[in-house]
């Protein structure tokens, strides 16, 4: 009773308690099971859904979808919510993704937190993580209180393998915590709610955090991270477009690729007084429009250096936009010049350059390109130790 056999075993129907019952030899007997939970094995694609704490655990058997696959309904918003204090279980190599064709959102209201995790014991830390993750596309997810454990396998296809990999949407993170895991987060060009706070990852291997750098400035503020190999936030290639500032993050910043403030907007990067971070060769800052605003005379120096093999350094076009005081510049310039500023064409009132240091520059050290200037205020700039000239200038 509530119970049918098929060529997998004994399945349950629905909660509550299951009886059992054999016969041998004409004598019977019968084991009461009690029943929890639900198995979703199919796509979320025609209506919402709601997963109830009273079915709690919800076990996920696949790769699910939670979007408008086929279109059904005018591109409209699936959307999965869980309510506080369930518990979500994944089999191996299982996951929830969400607007990979069509609009899809995951909503965690506020209350108690939703933990998802394998279906079975896992070791911690999970150098071989049982389950895949979350994933979002065409997504406006809110993850409130939300726990995620043993997750960060690797998909079967070219995807990033982390516990939670964003490729766009908006999102907005409350209190997310990852642990025992493989790879904490994956932010690629999506729009972080400015309400953001409190991504905590602990006890997990790989990579805490990798970004795009438009996605840097509204990194969730607040957190604990312990017990990781990671200590970092990952920058990776990226066009900015609006303001940012890099200050007041979790964790130290370090640049594997370059971060492009590009937009008719003239996008500035801050960066406060302290803030340093570490540069892979092949990284660099380049604004194409807008400028640079690092530090603060008599404050602490502002410390941008490489991880040991040089990094390309930064490039400026509209030299007048950017405000360097109180800088340190370390091993860079693998390409052409640790500072380049223009304009190429034209000229205009000039970077403002107080008390910085170039030093140990891979080629030049700093180059003043076509109708570059430095403005009035400029004062102290040292330039030493360079393998090439310290400093190339227009006549």
């Amino acid at each position: 009773r509530g119970v049918y056999h098929d060529t997998s075993g004994v399945v349950a129907l629905h909660g509550g308690d299951a009886v059992v019952e054999a016969e041998m030899g004409g004598l019977t007997a019968q084991v009461t099971i009690p029943i929890h939970g639900l198995l979703h094995d199919y796509d979320i694609m025609d209506s919402s859904e709601t997963w109830l704490l009273a079915d709690t655990p919800h076990v996920v058997k696949y790769r699910l979808e939670v979007d408008d696959v086929f279109g059904h309904h005018g591109g409209d918003t699936v959307k999965l919510t869980i309510e506080p204090g369930a518990v979500v279980r994944f089999r191996r190599g299982a996951a929830l993704i969400f607007g990979d064709n069509n609009p899809g959102a995951l909503i965690l209201p506020p209350g108690a937190p939703v933990v998802m995790e394998a279906d079975t014991a896992v070791p911690s830390p999970a150098s071989n993580p049982y389950w895949l993750g979350l994933f979002f596309k065409q997504s406006r997810s809110q993850l409130r209180n939300l726990v995620l454990r043993h997750c960060g396998a690797t998909w079967p296809f070219d995807r990033e393998a982390a516990c939670v990999v964003v490729a766009g949407g908006e999102l907005l993170i409350d209190s997310l915590t990852i642990r025992d895991s493989r790879n904490g987060v994956y932010l690629g060009p999506v729009t972080i709610d400015p309400a953001s706070r409190k991504l905590n990852v602990l006890n997990t291997t790989g990579y805490v955090a990798k970004v795009v750098a438009g996605v840097v400035g509204r990194f969730p503020r607040g957190g604990q991270f312990s017990g990781n190999d990671g200590t970092e936030i990952l920058v990776t290639l990226g066009r900015v477009t609006e303001s940012a500032n890099w200050g007041g993050l979790p964790l130290p910043v370090r640049l594997t690729g370059g971060a492009i403030f590009d937009d008719p907007s003239n996008p500035i990067l801050s960066l406060p007084a302290g803030f340093s971070f570490r540069a892979d060769p092949g990284a660099a800052l380049t604004f194409p429009t807008g400028g640079l605003h690092a530090g603060e005379l008599g404050g602490a120096p502002v410390v941008l250096e490489s991880t040991g093999d040089g990094w390309y350094g930064i490039a400026i076009e509209h030299g007048a936009q950017s405000e360097l005081k109180n800088v340190i510049l370390r091993d860079c310039g693998t390409q052409q010049a640790c500072l380049t500023f223009g304009p190429s064409t034209g000229t205009d009132t000039g970077i403002v350059l107080q008390d910085v240091v170039i030093r140990g520059s891979r080629t030049t050290g700093l180059i003043v390109a076509g109708g570059g200037r430095f403005h009035p205020s400029s004062t102290n700039l040292t330039i030493t130790e360079s393998a090439s000239t310290p400093l190339t200038i227009q006549p």
